[in-house]
């Protein structure tokens, strides 16, 4: 339990360009885990995406570990949360919230938009309040057309 409230403490950081290398680690991870071997082929062709993403957002923050690795990041493209992963390994220890919290309240962030069959990511958006905005929208995310929902911060936040 000491290790995980140590872990806890540990400040969130920007993350410039030259170590974005590292958060694609993250996102490969984190995707293989959700979407399984069968979809390793758009993983990889996502990838060249991602890398693109996170240097037209506005600012990319880290979760490191007590070891100084990033174990978790998220992306804010102006009040758009772009991406929020966390490494299979390091999730429900409150990391995902920590980053939401700072997106929201030191990066600026007002919204994210995700697939309409992502419902696990819904509710961890809507635990913490977000709710539906407006209707859904077909949309290319990662490079696939999908339906997407978009989700809107609470006011009181």
């Amino acid at each position: 339990m000491q290790a995980l409230i140590q872990h806890r403490v540990q400040p969130i950081r920007p993350v410039p360009a030259r170590e974005h290398a590292e958060l694609l680690h993250i996102w490969e991870k984190s995707e293989f885990e959700l979407l399984g071997r069968a979809s390793l082929a758009p993983l990889y062709r996502c990838n060249h995406e991602i890398r693109r993403l996170l240097l037209e957002v506005s600012g990319v923050y880290a979760y490191p570990s007590s070891r100084g690795a990033p174990v978790a990041f998220v992306a804010v493209a102006e009040e758009r949360i772009a991406l929020l992963d966390v490494l299979p390994d390091y999730r429900y220890q409150g990391i995902g919230s920590a980053l939401l919290r700072f997106a929201v309240q030191q990066a600026g962030a007002r919204e994210v938009e995700l697939p309409d069959a992502w419902t696990e990511a819904q509710a961890f958006y809507r635990h913490h309040g977000f709710t539906r905005n407006g209707p859904t929208v077909t949309g290319l995310f990662r490079g696939s057309r999908q339906t997407l929902v978009r989700l809107a911060c609470p006011a009181h936040w």
